[in-house]
């Protein structure tokens, strides 16, 4: 038998450094903390109890007795099949939960918290929920023994209620080494579940699991009085539907309260914004020219040299940079500015005469080493002999003319989010919100990063190995004050997106606007056999993502956030593969039946326009007088086509009518037809048979495609894709 090992924190005091430049202390968004506190933008409804019920808009979360959610509802579904429960076990049995108690009440305008509690043989346990704002549930389970008392184990079962669809997506703890690439790649989890065999995960902290509707996340900070076989931390049945966090899973002597904190979101995060098809996501380089990207994410331009450099508060030319937001706010676009929350660049450096310098940020390099995390990632350096330094960015202007100067890498530092480090953060958000006219982020990671330092929170499991924390708070917090910051300045425009690449964090992604992801598709982050399958790349994407299905963990509907897909058909030399067109093809070929946006960077830009253009011309951002639904392949019963490895799925367009004459009434469709297969495909598409008077035109060439027989004869290359514009008239 195992006694539990309760590792004491010790959390390293962190000596603040005051500087009027950086606001250390400020109260940028802290509003966004308060328990009265309520969204401008209209995306988060405000909450309200009912009796045991939480309402959160279309999401409802009802508590019961004995430490338990009866029911999770998401518009008209139930994501559990029975209520969620703690499950204590000893001797070989269950020990029963009396129903106890159950409260739940408002703790402001629009916070509220609920407490269920009950009692077992030898003690009690408590499991309270609070909710914000942001509709994050922020969890605290409590067992409190009357006296020592020893257990088997200790479980939370979430019954899911998932259908056909199961959906999983999350990160596994890593080991305590640096790590990226392809090591890191395999650490991300995207299953979509065709089997029924059990699941052992060491997922805790970052887990979400769903369908193509709806799902929950759960993330824990750290591992503090768990006592469990590693890699069992959270067991998933495909069978049952049953998700299990394992908190205990051996003999275990408790003599004092155990608790445990973790977070909770509940899936789609937040309803559609509205015309979100008609977005376009681009860049915004150093100059006022036109483009028709009206989500522009501010790159690195304004740095103080050629070589991006982690330091929002270099910025080279203010004069410049209000002027681009100017210009660009006139239009109406939405600025975002790009923000690492985890890199540090603290020197940069170049040369002028013969002469080395170096810009160097004395704050930051202070407050960076005080944050430094195991494993650390840092990039370091060899300084130049001989460098000057050079505190003052008004100095470093005027030593090299005025002009950003040609600059090459220098040191960069990871750090956890310290609360110095935090306050600075916020004070440059501030600054490009109200400053410069910037009132938005592109946050580059908006997750976490694992800690192994033991001052920070890791604890030293049973076995004695460490295991790691994550700044969970920290980052909820930075995101809520960001957010509150950025609407307070532009409710409408004021956004956050998230470069979140393969690490979907719920607790983070609550607060964004849309995410990017498609970067951890990178030809190098793939296994050899993978990415030398197709050395041109012109079916590099087939050889990552196989089976079309796979990528039903990206569709937006189940998030509530639009995704936006970033291409990088890139080889290992990260230049453009020589196949590019055909490889942008095979790209779209899976990808336009998940009804994404496109940031068309490392890949063939025309193709991805061309496309976009179809669906724009198409209306599918919807207007005044007409309406746009997608409906996704595996949902599709009315465009059947013979071959069952073709998909197809489609928009279709209602339009308004006047209802004093409903013969009036028409309808049109745009079918994405995709052969994501090997070999050529001939096939036939059968139409509706309501359908009559109908005429199919191929969107690209423009020529009809004949109807015989209620039927379309299509012929489709290996990774190939059609757009059909079906018009109907009655």
């Amino acid at each position: 038998m195992k006694r539990l090992l309760f590792s004491s924190l010790l959390f390293a005091g962190l000596a603040v450094v005051p500087s009027p430049a950086q606001a250390a202390g400020n109260d940028f968004g802290k509003a966004g903390l308060s328990a009265d506190y309520t969204d401008p933008s209209g995306r988060f409804e405000k909450l309200m109890t009912d009796g045991d019920t939480l309402r959160m808009g279309f999401k409802k979360v009802e508590f019961a007795p004995g430490a338990s959610i009866r029911s999770i509802r998401v518009n008209r579904d139930n994501v559990l099949s029975a209520p969620a429960a703690v499950k204590i076990g000893a001797e070989g049995k269950v020990l029963p939960i009396s129903d106890g108690k159950v409260s739940l009440k408002m703790t402001g305008k629009n916070a509220a918290e609920a407490v269920s509690s009950g009692r077992f043989p030898g003690g009690s346990v408590v499991w309270s929920v609070s909710a914000g704002w942001d509709h994050t549930l922020q969890a605290t389970l409590t067992v409190t023994p009357e006296k020592t008392l020893t257990i088997d184990s200790l479980t939370v079962q979430f019954p899911l209620n998932l259908g056909k669809e199961k959906l999983l997506a999350g990160v596994s703890e890593p080991p305590m080494k640096v790590m990226a690439g392809q090591q890191a790649e395999k650490l991300y989890l995207r299953r979509n579940i065709k089997t029924k065999d059990v699941m052992h995960l060491s997922t805790w902290h970052n887990l979400w699991l769903g369908n193509t509707r709806y799902g929950l996340a759960w993330s824990f900070a750290d591992l503090k009085n768990w006592n469990t076989s590693r890699g069992r931390e959270m067991t998933f049945d495909p069978g049952k539907d049953l998700l299990t966090v394992n908190l205990i899973d051996r003999k275990t002597a408790v003599d004092r309260p155990l608790t445990y904190k973790f977070v909770m979101n509940i899936t789609p995060l937040a309803k559609m914004p509205a015309r979100w098809r008609a977005w376009k996501v681009g860049t915004r380089y150093n100059n006022t020219s036109k483009t028709s990207a009206d989500k522009l994410i501010y790159w690195s331009f304004w740095r103080p040299g050629t070589v991006a450099a982690h330091n929002s508060n270099w910025v080279f030319d203010e004069k410049k940079l209000k002027e681009i937001a100017a210009f660009d706010a006139s239009a109406g676009k939405t600025r975002m500015f790009y923000l690492i929350p985890s890199h540090y660049t603290w020197s940069v450096i170049a040369a002028r005469d013969g002469q080395q310098y170096m810009l160097v940020d004395t704050e930051l390099r202070e407050m960076t080493s005080r944050a430094l995390t195991t494993p650390d990632y840092s990039f370091r350096f060899k300084q130049p002999a001989g460098v000057k330094e050079v505190t003052s960015l008004d100095e470093w202007k005027k030593l090299f003319g005025g002009k950003p100067p040609l600059t090459r890498r220098a040191g960069e530092r990871s750090c956890r989010l310290s609360r110095e480090l935090l306050e600075r953060q916020m004070a440059i958000v501030q600054k490009f919100a109200f400053d410069y006219n910037i009132p938005g982020i592109y946050s580059d990671g908006a997750a976490p990063r694992a800690d192994f330092t033991a001052a920070n929170g890791a604890v030293r499991d049973a076995e004695g190995r460490i295991r790691p924390v994550y700044a969970l708070n920290e980052y909820q917090e930075r995101d809520r004050r960001i957010r509150t910051v950025v609407t307070a300045k532009d409710p409408k425009l004021g956004m956050m997106v998230a470069h979140n690449s393969a690490i979907r964090f719920m607790p983070s992604l609550a607060l964004f606007d849309f995410v990017i992801f498609g970067e951890e598709f990178f030809y190098w982050y793939q296994d050899p056999e993978k990415r030398d399958a197709s050395p041109d790349g012109e079916f590099y994407y087939a050889h990552i993502w196989g089976d079309i299905d796979n990528l039903k963990t990206e569709f937006y509907r189940q998030y509530g956030q639009p995704q936006v897909f970033l291409p990088e058909l890139r080889g290992a030399d990260r230049k453009v593969f020589p196949e590019l067109a055909r490889g942008t093809r095979t790209m779209l070929c899976y990808t336009i039946q998940f009804d994404m946006l496109y940031w068309p960077l490392w890949c063939d830009a025309a193709q991805v326009l061309a496309f976009d253009a179809i669906r724009q011309k198409f209306g599918v951002g919807g207007s005044n007088t007409a309406s746009v639904e997608f409906v996704p392949y595996w949902e599709n019963k009315r465009f059947v086509p013979s071959d069952p490895g073709v998909k197809i799925g489609y928009y279709e367009k209602n339009y308004a009518h006047d209802p004093y004459y409903p013969e009036e009434k028409s309808q049109s469709y745009l079918l994405l037809v995709s052969n994501p297969q090997f070999k050529q495909s001939e096939f036939a598409v059968t139409l509706p048979k309501e359908l009559r008077h109908v005429t199919v035109t191929e969107s690209y060439d423009k020529k009809a495609v004949a109807v015989k027989d209620g039927k379309i004869a299509l012929t489709l290359a290996p990774f190939s894709f059609a757009v059909l514009e079906v018009t109907v008239s009655e």
